[in-house]
């Protein structure tokens, strides 16, 4: 019984381990988002990238490709790129 319950905690551990967040990936799209937020473009596709593999921040592609449009419209070409 002792090794059923290893065993499943051992399996938790590896099937959460994925998406627990790193603490510098999360302060990472806290600046990008106050970025965005204040008008940088950069900030904006930067933040559409880390929505797109979800680094820092939950991944939400519907959001990414807000983020990357938002950029792209605002004269940022990897923005740009990134949409397409």
């Amino acid at each position: 019984m002792k090794k059923v319950v290893v065993l499943l905690v051992c399996a938790v551990v590896l099937l959460v381990g994925d998406t627990v967040l790193d603490k510098s990936d999360i302060e990472s799209s806290l600046g990008a988002k106050k970025a965005c937020d204040s008008g940088d473009m950069l900030g904006c596709s930067n933040l559409g990238s880390r929505y797109a593999i979800g680094n820092g921040v939950e991944k939400d592609l519907g959001k990414a490709v807000e983020l990357f449009k938002k950029a792209c419209d605002g004269g940022n070409m990897p923005g740009c790129y990134n949409l397409g």
